[in-house]
């Protein structure tokens, strides 16, 4: 009976053993979480090996100086654009209440509609649609009208943009739900706190999420957490963070203001060097510097004259190369940094003319704002939405964040205007004015002729004289109704205002060709 009994056992280690192999083939499930990514999840140790910042946690430090300017500048231009409500109808679905939750479609203006059609991210709600509707009223505008009781929406966007600027990823909480299973809270998780936890399998690739600050650990589980990640080409469970990837500028920066710190509290700079012409002891020359230290060193004490005992001198000198070099350091480290967060340097620079300057905020929409947006709103059409309309007809899509060239726009509609190819009310509707009465036809101007009706024959121009051998024109001489001669120029003088009319008339047959 023993020898059965370990003959099992031996058996069901060798099951084991073969099955535990195959699981970790490269076409098998997961069996750990660095299966894939060959990393620690991002917090039980420092990602790549960095300096700094080394994890998630160590953003409190580095949130400052040009990583708190690049964050907040990022967040409040990506938490000022409007984020709207849409649904693709199809034949009979237009005005549906979507989980007996009423809602309120108006039609999306052809320029919006436009914007909303050449999105990659929202094509697939498009493909079968017939039309496109925004939601005016619906339980999840409700909802990001007061996410929770202390944040509005735009404080939560500004939250989710920071944490994925410096964690590579944000939280919401969504574990407050009503009957139907609609959210009716949103909270933001602290990143820095938060991980997934890996499944065993590609069926359960996360199977929830751990949150640990302090002496708290919590469990959440999937569907209670949205989680915003950027792309991460070295763990695919986390997000990639912006400060991960300007680390090293980040850290010379830090210690740069920490080398000009000390340099200010010790009179912002090396003055010079003393030198003494007497014999002077350790102890002594250990007093002396605690002295000057006392007396001229820090910033409180900059500009104060220099009274020296007998047998000292002080000889100043000047700015070296290397410090020269060290303030040209700074700018481009500041370059660095701001280049990593996607801020173009001229946003900042003092010395930026204005073209530079209007520019540069045009690629800060275009590079850091709108790629973010798109991001957002796929998160939310993927996890969010399919809470209110499994069926996926609803779909949010921010606003377009990249403003419009201008002056191209102006010169378009000129061109479109005069060429009758669009309507004067169109143009007022696209600058935001009400329509008029009789806008909705283009104009084209009278002086314009097709080139057929330009080439025909011309009638020959008459001037109101006389035409030979015709009863036309001007009433005959004796015919003008007082008996006397007519038909002249003005004149009144009988044949030779009539001589006068075929003079005329000749030298305009002659310069007609006639």
């Amino acid at each position: 009976m023993a020898n059965i009994l370990e003959r099992a056992a031996l058996m069901a280690g060798r099951i084991k053993g073969t099955y535990e192999r195959a699981l970790k083939s490269a076409n098998a499930p997961l069996m750990e979480p660095t299966a894939w990514t060959g990393l620690p999840v991002w917090g039980e140790a420092a990602a790549l090996g960095m300096q700094k910042p080394g994890n998630k946690a160590d953003i409190a430090k580095w949130f400052t100086s040009w990583a708190y300017i690049c964050t907040r500048t990022n967040a409040d231009a990506r938490a000022a654009i409007p984020t709207g409500l849409f649904v693709a109808s199809a034949g009979n679905n237009k005005g549906k209440a979507w989980q007996t939750i009423a809602t309120a479609p108006r039609a999306v203006d052809r320029k919006r509609r436009k914007y909303i059609e050449s999105r990659a991210d929202l094509r697939r709600y498009l493909v079968k649609a017939e039309d496109v509707e925004e939601v005016a009223e619906h339980r999840y505008l409700d909802l990001m009208k007061r996410p929770n009781p202390y944040i509005s929406e735009t404080d939560l966007k500004w939250l989710t943009s920071a944490f994925m600027d410096l964690c590579g990823e944000a939280y919401w909480y969504v574990g407050i739900k009503d009957g139907l299973g609609v959210p009716v809270q949103v909270w933001t998780i602290p990143a820095p706190y938060i991980k997934p936890i890996p499944g065993r399998s590609l069926e359960e690739y996360v199977i929830g999420y751990e949150y640990k600050r302090g002496n708290v650990r919590q469990t959440l589980p999937v569907e209670d957490v949205i989680h915003f990640r950027n792309p991460n080409p070295l763990n695919d469970y986390i997000g990639f963070s912006v400060l991960q990837g300007v680390a090293d500028a980040l850290y010379v920066n830090s210690q740069m203001a920490t080398f000009e710190t000390a340099m200010f509290e010790n009179k912002a700079r090396p003055g010079g060097i003393f030198t003494s012409d007497l014999g002077m002891s350790e102890p002594m020359v250990q007093r002396a510097q605690e002295d000057l230290k006392q007396k001229y060193a820090g910033a409180r004490q900059a500009g104060k004259s220099m009274l020296l005992p007998p047998g000292i001198k002080f000889i100043p000198d000047s700015m070296t190369p290397n410090e020269l070099s060290f303030l040209e350091g700074k700018r481009v480290t500041a370059l660095e940094i701001c280049a990593g967060f996607g801020c173009p340097y001229a946003m900042f620079a003092p010395d930026a003319i204005r073209a530079n300057s209007e520019q540069a905020y045009i690629s800060h929409a275009k590079f850091a704002v709108q790629p973010w947006l798109m991001r957002y709103d796929d998160t939310l059409n993927g996890d969010l939405m399919l809470m209110y309309d499994p069926d996926g007809k609803l779909f949010v899509a921010s606003d377009n964040a990249v403003p419009e060239d201008r002056e191209y726009l102006l010169k378009k509609q000129v061109a479109d205007f005069q060429t009758a190819a669009i309507a004067p009310n169109e143009i007022r509707t696209e600058d935001g004015r009400e329509p008029i009465d009789g806008g909705d036809e283009p104009l084209i101007s009278s002086a314009l002729l097709p080139l057929s009706q330009a080439v025909r024959e011309r009638p020959e121009p008459t001037f109101g004289l006389p035409m030979p051998g015709g009863g036309g024109g001007r009433p005959k001489p004796g015919e003008d109704g007082n008996g006397g001669e007519g038909g002249n120029i003005g004149t009144g003088q009988g044949d030779a205002g009539k001589r006068l009319a075929e003079a005329v008339l000749a030298k305009v047959r002659e310069k007609l060709g006639a």
